[in-house]
């Protein structure tokens, strides 16, 4: 089950969910107005917020937001939807952005740059586009998510 919840990012209570998931226990939270996200295992001072520190980008770490209702961990996120692209937050604590790749289709004349490994003859049909990248503002997280196809329009 869902509900809104106040941001402990913005103080939004319009965009920001918890969701609890009877199958495992979990409570997963997150604020589509700023991007950030966490869930029940992220507990202050944790062992798994120890081990998830050491293995992020330094970025995602800087920017943790301490959530002391809680007692949890936020972090902004890193959204990867298959065959539709990413977003991340990209720059420094001070000044950052969300960058978006899309996926694109590999055209026929450049499909030898991108081989598959251990498979002879065979081609990746499709790439993030690292070149095509774009930047939206870090308080613009709901439109680079649309950019990728990540949000869907609801009615009122």
């Amino acid at each position: 089950m869902e509900q809104k919840i106040l941001s402990p990012v913005d103080g939004n209570t319009d965009f920001c969910f918890e969701s609890l998931d009877s199958k495992n226990g979990i409570t997963s939270y997150l604020d589509y107005r700023t991007g950030f996200t966490s869930n029940s295992t992220l507990r202050i001072d944790s062992d798994i917020v120890k081990k998830a520190e050491s293995n992020q980008p330094k970025l995602v770490t800087e920017l943790k937001v301490v959530d002391e209702l809680r007692n949890i961990i936020w972090y902004p996120s890193v959204i990867n939807i298959p065959l539709k692209g990413m977003v991340f937050p990209m720059g420094t604590k001070d000044e950052w952005t969300w960058e978006v790749m899309n996926v694109r289709e590999v055209t026929e004349e450049e499909k030898e740059k991108y081989p598959i490994p251990d498979r002879d003859g065979e081609f990746f049909k499709t790439i993030l586009d690292v070149k095509g990248k774009k930047n939206f503002p870090n308080d613009k997280f709901m439109e680079a998510l649309k950019e990728i196809g990540g949000v869907v329009e609801l009615d009122d």
